[in-house]
């Protein structure tokens, strides 16, 4: 499975919503695992109610048609009052669907489309922040690349080890967030 992000197609550089856009590309490879491994559970919610804080917006470049992404004027408030919930309800609702509770997962990869979004995740699930990665500093926010990206660095920087059980979590704001749990094989 790859997924990918070009926001730099999408940006207007004299915009200051673009110092925090980056492009990327990350790939999870699906097979085959033995018993007591991989995918355990799924949950997924809504996010509609933050609906318009970032749209696409066709805009004339100079040089003909272009699709710009904008921030909504709610923005920030509305990816304030969205995330923590959102953050509680998905990895609350894939531990619960395994069968586990919170304190026994061993490490989460969230997405981070913000420079405060890691400490945010933290604080919301009352865990430590050693047990998440970020690698907005290097990438900033490459879109749907984050998940496998910060995954592929965790597992890289040996913060991630076999007989884990991972939560993968990814808000996705104005469309739907989900969460994962794993156990790295």
């Amino acid at each position: 499975v790859v997924v990918s992000c070009i926001y730099s197609r999408a940006s207007d550089w004299s915009d200051t919503l673009t110092w925090f856009l980056g492009d990327g590309v990350g790939a999870y490879v699906v097979g085959a695992v033995p018993d007591g491994e991989g995918f355990r559970a799924f949950h997924a919610v809504n996010t509609a109610e933050s609906c318009g804080s970032f749209s696409y917006r066709l805009e004339d470049s100079g040089d003909g048609p272009k699709a710009v992404i904008r921030a909504g004027a709610g923005a920030g408030n509305a990816l304030r009052e969205v995330t923590p919930k959102t953050i509680r309800e998905c990895c609350g609702g894939v531990a619960k669907r395994a069968g586990i509770a919170l304190a026994d997962v061993d490490f989460f990869v969230p997405n981070t489309p913000l420079a405060w979004f890691t400490d945010t995740f933290a604080a919301t699930l009352g865990i430590d922040k050693r047990k998440t990665i970020s690698t907005y500093a290097q990438y900033a926010n490459m879109g749907p690349a984050l998940n496998p990206v910060n995954l592929h660095s965790g597992l890289h920087r040996g913060l991630i080890h076999p007989g884990d059980d991972v939560v993968l979590f990814s808000i996705g704001s104005v469309s739907t967030a989900a969460a994962a749990l794993v156990r790295i094989g």
